[in-house]
Protein backbone atom coordinates (compact mmCIF):
# COMPACT_ATOMS: atom_id res chain seq x y z
CA UNK A 1 0.00 0.00 0.00
CA UNK A 2 2.71 2.45 0.55
CA UNK A 3 4.56 1.63 -2.58
CA UNK A 4 1.30 2.44 -4.26
CA UNK A 5 1.00 5.73 -2.45
CA UNK A 6 4.25 6.60 -3.54
CA UNK A 7 3.76 5.83 -7.11
CA UNK A 8 0.18 7.73 -7.19
CA UNK A 9 0.99 10.78 -5.40
CA UNK A 10 5.12 10.83 -4.60
CA UNK A 11 4.54 10.86 -0.65
CA UNK A 12 6.70 8.26 1.28
CA UNK A 13 5.43 7.78 4.73
CA UNK A 14 7.03 5.73 7.31
CA UNK A 15 10.31 5.48 5.19
CA UNK A 16 13.27 5.48 7.49
CA UNK A 17 15.78 8.17 5.41
CA UNK A 18 12.52 10.54 4.54
CA UNK A 19 10.27 12.59 6.53
CA UNK A 20 7.22 11.31 7.51
CA UNK A 21 4.63 13.67 5.58
CA UNK A 22 0.41 13.30 4.51
CA UNK A 23 -0.15 14.00 0.99
CA UNK A 24 -1.83 17.55 2.10
CA UNK A 25 1.24 18.20 3.90
CA UNK A 26 3.64 17.47 1.04
CA UNK A 27 1.66 19.96 -1.28
CA UNK A 28 2.05 22.47 1.55
CA UNK A 29 5.84 22.56 1.48
CA UNK A 30 6.58 21.46 -2.05
CA UNK A 31 6.83 24.73 -3.77
CA UNK A 32 9.16 25.75 -1.00
CA UNK A 33 11.56 22.57 -1.71
CA UNK A 34 12.18 23.96 -5.32
CA UNK A 35 12.92 27.09 -4.66
CA UNK A 36 15.21 26.36 -1.38
CA UNK A 37 17.57 23.56 -3.91
CA UNK A 38 17.63 26.95 -5.97
CA UNK A 39 18.69 28.90 -3.21
CA UNK A 40 21.29 26.64 -1.77
CA UNK A 41 22.70 26.65 -5.49
CA UNK A 42 22.84 30.34 -5.96
CA UNK A 43 24.41 30.09 -2.31
CA UNK A 44 27.02 28.35 -3.24
CA UNK A 45 27.87 30.19 -6.33
CA UNK A 46 27.55 33.60 -5.13
CA UNK A 47 29.79 32.43 -1.83
CA UNK A 48 33.91 32.83 -1.80
CA UNK A 49 35.52 29.81 -0.64
CA UNK A 50 33.58 26.70 1.53
CA UNK A 51 30.65 27.81 3.35
CA UNK A 52 30.91 26.40 6.80
CA UNK A 53 26.80 26.86 7.81
CA UNK A 54 23.80 28.21 6.64
CA UNK A 55 21.03 29.62 8.70
CA UNK A 56 17.22 28.70 6.99
CA UNK A 57 14.58 31.23 9.04
CA UNK A 58 10.70 30.05 8.18
CA UNK A 59 8.09 32.64 9.37
CA UNK A 60 4.74 32.67 8.07
CA UNK A 61 2.65 29.78 7.52
CA UNK A 62 5.30 27.25 6.64
CA UNK A 63 7.03 27.73 10.07
CA UNK A 64 4.58 25.93 11.45
CA UNK A 65 4.78 23.01 9.09
CA UNK A 66 7.37 20.02 8.25
CA UNK A 67 9.92 21.47 7.03
CA UNK A 68 13.10 18.73 7.11
CA UNK A 69 12.62 18.41 3.00
CA UNK A 70 13.11 22.42 2.26
CA UNK A 71 16.51 21.86 4.46
CA UNK A 72 17.36 19.36 2.60
CA UNK A 73 16.26 20.85 -0.82
CA UNK A 74 18.53 23.78 0.64
CA UNK A 75 21.57 21.21 1.21
CA UNK A 76 21.22 19.66 -1.95
CA UNK A 77 21.28 22.54 -3.90
CA UNK A 78 24.61 23.25 -2.09
CA UNK A 79 26.16 20.34 -2.62
CA UNK A 80 24.96 20.35 -6.36
CA UNK A 81 27.64 22.64 -7.45
CA UNK A 82 30.68 20.60 -6.93
CA UNK A 83 29.02 17.69 -9.16
CA UNK A 84 28.03 20.54 -11.80
CA UNK A 85 31.58 21.35 -11.95
CA UNK A 86 33.29 17.89 -12.08
CA UNK A 87 31.00 17.35 -15.24
CA UNK A 88 30.85 20.23 -17.17
CA UNK A 89 34.60 20.54 -17.37
CA UNK A 90 36.18 21.63 -20.58
CA UNK A 91 38.32 19.26 -22.67
CA UNK A 92 41.34 21.05 -21.91
CA UNK A 93 40.83 20.99 -18.46
CA UNK A 94 40.74 17.07 -18.27
CA UNK A 95 44.09 15.57 -18.14
CA UNK A 96 43.90 12.21 -19.60
CA UNK A 97 45.82 8.82 -17.85
CA UNK A 98 47.24 6.67 -20.25
CA UNK A 99 49.16 3.88 -19.39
Amino acid sequence: MQVRDYLKLGVAQNAVNLPSLSHEEYLEVAPYIEMAERLGRFLSHATPGNLENIQITYTGRIASAKTDLIRNAALAGIFKRRRWRRRNRKPHQCRLHRP
